[in-house]
C-alpha cells in the first residue's frame, strides 16, 4: 500500500513588496488583498495538509487570512527573499514533509489546476517540480526533501533557483497557467 505524500504550502509574505509595487498584504485587487487572492487556489487545490505563512514582524499581518493558516512563522523586518524560503524550506523539514511550494504573496493569479498539476508532477526523486510557461521558468516552485539543505546556501533576494537549475533531478512541468 502506498502513502500519499505529505505536501504542504508556505505564503511567502516578508519581502518588501517590490514586484507588487508596495505593501502586498495590504495591497488590492478586485476588493480583496493580494494575498487572499494568491491564498485562495492554494486552499482550493487539496493538495496540501499543511499551509502556513512567512511574514516580517508580527503574525497580525496575516489578519483576514489567518483562517488558511495552520501557523505564521516570523522573521526581522527587512531581510532578503532567501531568509524567507530558507524559513519555509526549516518549517517543512521540521515538519517532515516531503515537499514544500514556495507560494508568492504578490502573484495571486495561480490557479488551483496548477497546484494540483505540481502534486501530481512530484516524485521522491524530484529536488522540485517547477511549472513552465511558453518556455519561462515560472512560480510556485515544489521543492522535495533533496532541497531542505540547500536554505544554508541561500543569498540575497533569490530563491532555489540558482541552486537546482542545472540539477538532473529537477522536474520542469509545462504548464498554461501564465
Amino acid at each position: 500500500m502506498s502513502v500519499a505524500p505529505r505536501l504542504i504550502a508556505v505564503v511567502l509574505a516578508a519581502g518588501r513588496g517590490v514586484r507588487a509595487g508596495g505593501d502586498k498584504l495590504r495591497q488590492e485587487k478586485d476588493g480583496r488583498t493580494l494575498i487572499s487572492h494568491a491564498l485562495a487556489p492554494v486552499l482550493e487545490s487539496g493538495v496540501f495538509t499543511h499551509i502556513a505563512g512567512v511574514c516580517a514582524g508580527a503574525p497580525e499581518v496575516f489578519e483576514g487570512v489567518s483562517s488558511g493558516l495552520d501557523c505564521v512563522l516570523e522573521m526581522p523586518p527587512g531581510g532578503p527573499f532567501s531568509a524567507s524560503v530558507a524559513a519555509a524550506l526549516r518549517h517543512a523539514e521540521a515538519l517532515d514533509a516531503d515537499a514544500v511550494a514556495l507560494v508568492l504573496a504578490d502573484m495571486p493569479m495561480v490557479r488551483a489546476d496548477t497546484y494540483r498539476a505540481l502534486g501530481s508532477a512530484w516524485t521522491p526523486d524530484a529536488i522540485a517540480v517547477v511549472p513552465v510557461h511558453d518556455g519561462r521558468d515560472g512560480n510556485p516552485l515544489l521543492a522535495g526533501r533533496a532541497a531542505y539543505g540547500l536554505r544554508d546556501r541561500l543569498t540575497g533576494d533569490r530563491g532555489l533557483r540558482p541552486l537546482i537549475d542545472d540539477h538532473p533531478a529537477l522536474v520542469r512541468l509545462p504548464v498554461t497557467d501564465r
